[in-house]
């Protein structure tokens, strides 16, 4: 979507005059092998010196030259960033509206699950109870269709809790291929509460704040709330 700059490698180079004097700066030192009088001392002086200013100077040169490419990213952040700007806006707009529906239609699911499984136990139990109550009338006298008897009796409960399965799936309507991720937000609102109660956190710092609120959400001084935002 933006220009892309080119940047020929072969521009990029050290002049021969830097390794003329790194070179030489190497071959001073090389020359330090003991410090044990003042002379040494001069010499190992003078070659310390010497590599140091190398040092120094390529962390100059370096930065110099790198400066146009940090200047061109800057300018690369800037448009990406002002070009953005709305289009984030109302991607951030447009995954809090789905993230919202989303953990309601979770929420109606697991309300949902949870009722299904309760009315299947319940009749579950009613069945068999009955079933049993029933086929200890009927086979009194008789053995050989009580078999038969009992898996014509599962196979009628297993429609009935396939029924009760579907009725439960088709009571929230949640956007496939879509999860929700929801944070915990917040803003100070009494710096002087939020300070008496945990002055630890009133620099106040994210991340500190952050780990608080993983262990309780009642903090005096700031307003809690969690977003739900979609993300494919």
């Amino acid at each position: 979507m933006i220009t892309k700059i080119e940047i020929d490698e072969t521009q990029i180079e050290v002049i021969p005059e830097a390794y003329l004097a790194r070179d030489s700066a190497i071959h001073k030192a090389e020359l330090v092998t003991t410090v044990e009088d003042a002379f040494e001392a001069q010499s190992a002086s003078t070659a310390m010196h010497a590599l140091n200013e190398i040092v120094k100077g390529m962390e100059a040169s370096r930065k110099d030259a790198k400066a146009p490419a940090l200047q061109a990213g800057r300018a690369i952040d800037a448009i990406a960033k002002d070009f953005l700007a709305s289009a984030q806006t109302e991607l951030t707009r447009v995954k809090r509206l789905l993230g919202e529906y989303q953990r309601v239609e979770a929420e109606k699911k697991r309300k949902a699950e949870a009722e299904a499984r309760r009315k299947e136990q319940a009749e579950r139990a009613a069945f068999e109870q009955a079933e049993r109550e029933r086929i200890q009338k009927e086979n009194a006298g008789r053995t050989g269709t009580l078999n038969q008897d009992i898996d014509k009796a599962a196979q009628k409960f297993d429609k009935q809790v396939a029924k009760i399965k579907q009725d439960a799936a088709q009571s929230h309507a949640a956007v496939t291929g879509v999860k929700v991720r929801t944070t915990v937000k917040f803003r100070v609102i009494d710096e002087a509460a939020l300070m008496q109660a945990r002055p630890e956190l009133f620099t106040p710092d994210d991340k500190k704040i952050r780990a608080a609120l993983k262990l309780t959400k009642q903090i005096p001084g700031l307003e809690v709330w969690e977003e739900s935002n979609a993300y494919a």
